[in-house]
């Protein structure tokens, strides 16, 4: 029986990592305003009201995570090789403990989000009930384009799909917003489309992976919620933005 449990899913599955004094150390545990990035991101989730939390994280940083987030109220999903944002969602929602009717995705390298857009996007989704809602922003000087896929949309206006950087190939393609990749998902729907969802081969050594954001040509009707706000879209790749994500989070009170 499906309920109302508010669910997120924290993908914290990658591999990126930071070297410290101590060693190579997941990127998703660097410090940012005095606490771990994923413990943080954790924290404004569950701010946000959301009651069932799960983490995605990989075989190799799960023990390493799980000590430094030191909340036993969590639920964890382990990955054993990496196998997509779709792939992930699957195996946490395979943990839950209530099957819940929606669930937020969000990413644990993408700390700036507040817990008022988590809400938001969550109050949104419960009032309009699609299949699927998501954040778009607009690309504009400082979106920095080649960190988000670009929102395909038809001739009025509706969202038929997202086409990520690496797809482009160096194309030109109209698109005036871009997918930060923050989510509200029907369950139902998941599952249902989850079978017919693409397999994607970067040709970078790792085994193909099942897309979440395939989802978004198969979801009709489709929720978006604009967001001007783009500075909470940042993610953590690179030391450079790790750098550029504790500057601006210096400048927001500690409970933003």
């Amino acid at each position: 029986m499906f309920t109302n449990c508010p669910t997120a899913i924290v993908l914290a599955g990658g591999y990126g990592y930071f070297t410290s004094e101590d060693g190579p150390r997941p990127k998703i545990l660097a410090d940012i305003g005095g606490e771990p990035m994923a413990k943080r991101v954790v924290r404004l989730v569950r701010s946000a009201g959301f009651e069932q939390i799960v983490v995605v994280v990989n075989e190799k940083y799960d023990a390493q995570i799980r000590q430094t987030l030191e909340d036993d109220s969590l639920l964890y999903a382990v990955q054993p090789h990496r196998v997509g944002t779709a792939g992930a969602v699957k195996l946490a929602l395979e943990q839950t403990g209530v099957e819940t009717t929606d669930f937020l995705v969000t990413f644990a390298d993408m700390p700036c989000w507040s817990s008022q857009t988590f809400q938001k996007l969550h109050t949104l989704h419960q009032e309009r009930r699609p299949r699927l809602s998501l954040v778009t922003i607009p690309l504009v000087s400082g979106t920095r384009p080649e960190r988000y896929g670009r929102v395909l949309r038809d001739a009025n206006g509706r969202i038929t799909g997202v086409i990520e950087p690496w797809q482009l190939n160096g194309k030109p393609i109209s698109a005036t917003t871009v997918n930060p990749s923050l989510y509200m998902v029907n369950t139902r729907f998941f599952w249902s489309r989850y079978d017919q969802l693409p397999i994607w081969d970067k040709g970078d050594g790792h085994p193909p992976e099942r897309p979440l954001q395939a989802l978004v040509p198969l979801a009709d009707p489709i929720v978006e919620m604009r967001l001007d706000q783009i500075d909470e879209a940042l993610g953590v790749n690179t030391a450079d933005e790790l750098h550029e994500v504790r500057t601006l989070l210096e400048k927001k009170p500690a409970a933003a």
